[in-house]
């Protein structure tokens, strides 16, 4: 067995440092050993492989590759939960009899026979030529009997092209394996279409839940609330390592490769056998975010996404849980389950974003509760961030200034975050309360309001109006930090 283990991962060596995707292909399918390889590596990886390459331009390793790993390509890329997306299950099938009859019928024979019947039943009525069924004579659609003579096929499809693959499929089925031809057409005419649906989904979210994608509702569990501070380096809540660990797929590397704290950490550890047991934490932690996100798993743009915010919300909690500290970190990556880490550094956004929400419904942002119209520039961007489903930072507070929201990444962004709402807080309590402004539905923003204000009230001295400012502060918050008092200072000063 080592024999075989040692050139696999040399193998995936070459591989991982071929570069592009195209030529990453070409480089396995013109290998040699490439008939024996394919079937051996993680069916999860050459999916991302396929996607990236294109399907119509990979018949050359989808020959290549195994029955079983064809139904994991199957499972990951032709539902949409529950549902079956008969275009894209016939994109496939059309590459599988690009690639061999024979080996189509391999792959069919290894699905379960609900899929190739429900894919038959929603693209055509099967009519039973022994019963004396029979198609109605004004049928506009294409026919097509089985070779048996038993079976009269009317695709009903919206797409000729389409009905001519799946022709071409169900013929290879009953040439290669007669009994299963039948099977699929016997399934397709007397099961109803629901009922198959349903079996088939079944069947394969337990094969998904093997490669480490979870139930939907167990997934979201990843986004629920965590008290930061139970989370604990050495807690020993991680997983043991499996005897079949999951290997990162390609679009789940490059945010791994990075600056950051977590990048840092994996970077200093020299054991490969536990980058190993790491890996696969990693990939399972960024399946259920994927699961989780509704991302469908063959959205490349969508999953690379998905992954990045991941990798950032993984790498601000092992920071938090850790101290930013090296050596803690590492005890954590060792001891602690990368879910807890996680919801450890997703839970920080979640505080903000409860402070943001205490203000909008106190109408301290607005004229009435839930309102910003009082909101202009950053203050608006921070608060909308803030408040999004998956809490992000504004790249308009970044430096240099950016545009649009990211996740946020670290304990120096959770800080600034911080920082921001806590003036946001004095600002709309000096201004709404003290100064017992109220603006119109559509108002200027707080800093032509402060203006306006003070200039009724005839405070045109800055050191007089911070006079008045900070007394105020102390006021309402006798325990004001001097950092606060000085970014009330910086806005007070921005007015004038």
């Amino acid at each position: 067995m080592s024999d075989e283990v040692i050139p696999l991962s040399r193998f995936r060596a070459l591989l991982a440092r071929a570069g592009s995707p195209r030529r990453r292909y070409d480089e396995l399918v013109s290998s040699d050993r490439a008939a024996a390889l394919v079937p051996r590596l993680p069916a999860l990886e050459l999916f991302w492989l396929l996607r990236e390459v294109g399907l119509r331009d990979a018949t050359d390793l989808v020959a290549l590759a195994s029955p079983e790993q064809i139904q994991t390509f199957l499972d990951l890329d032709v539902w949409d939960r529950e549902h079956l997306l008969l275009s894209a299950t016939a994109a496939w099938i059309e590459v599988l009899c690009d690639a061999g009859v024979a080996h189509a019928a391999a792959a069919a024979a290894a699905l379960d026979i609900e899929l190739p019947s429900l894919v038959l039943a929603r693209a055509a009525r099967v009519y039973d030529l022994s019963l004396e069924e029979a198609a109605p004579e004004d049928s506009e659609h294409a026919m097509w009997p089985t070779p048996d003579g038993f079976y009269l096929i009317e695709w009903i499809t919206d797409d000729p092209a389409e009905a001519r693959t799946l022709e071409r499929w169900l013929d290879s089925l009953y040439r290669a394996d007669l009994e299963l031809g039948r099977r699929v057409v016997m399934g397709a005419r007397w099961e109803l279409p629901t009922e198959l649906e349903e079996m088939a989904a079944r069947w394969r979210n337990g094969r998904m839940a093997d490669l480490g994608f979870p139930d939907p509702i167990e997934a979201l569990e990843v986004y629920r609330f965590l008290d930061p501070a139970t989370v604990r380096p050495g807690e020993q809540t991680a997983a043991p390592m499996p005897l079949e660990p999951l290997t990162l797929p390609s679009p789940y590397v490059p945010p791994l490769e990075r600056e950051g704290f977590l990048q840092q950490v994996l970077g200093s550890l020299p054991d490969e056998a536990e980058l190993h047991r790491l890996e696969n934490e990693l990939a399972l932690l960024f399946n259920r975010v994927l699961v989780a996100d509704r991302v469908p798993p063959g959205d490349l743009a969508a999953t690379q996404l998905a992954v990045s915010r991941a990798t950032d919300t993984l790498s601000l909690g092992l920071e938090l849980v850790a101290g930013s500290d090296l050596d803690q970190a590492v005890i954590t990556l060792r001891t602690v389950a990368f879910v807890r880490v996680f919801r450890a550094g997703f839970s920080l956004g979640l505080q903000l974003r409860r402070l943001v929400d205490t203000l909008l419904r106190r109408a301290r942002l607005g004229p009435a509760p839930g309102s910003k119209a009082y909101l202009d520039g950053p203050y608006l961007e921070l608060v909308e961030g803030l408040m999004r489903p998956r809490p992000e930072w504004t790249r308009t507070l970044d430096e240099p200034a950016g545009q649009g929201f990211r996740a946020l990444r670290s304990r120096d962004d959770i800080g600034r975050a911080a920082r921001a709402v806590e003036e946001l807080a004095l600002l709309s309590t000096l201004l709404v309360e003290r100064l017992r402004w109220t603006g119109p539905d559509a108002a200027p923003g707080f800093a032509e309001a402060l203006r306006g204000k003070l200039a009724e009230l005839s405070v045109r001295v800055p050191e007089r109006a911070l006079d008045l400012l900070e007394r105020g502060v102390r006021e309402r918050f006798p325990d004001v930090p001097p950092s606060l008092r000085g970014a009330l200072e910086r806005a007070l000063r921005s007015v004038y």
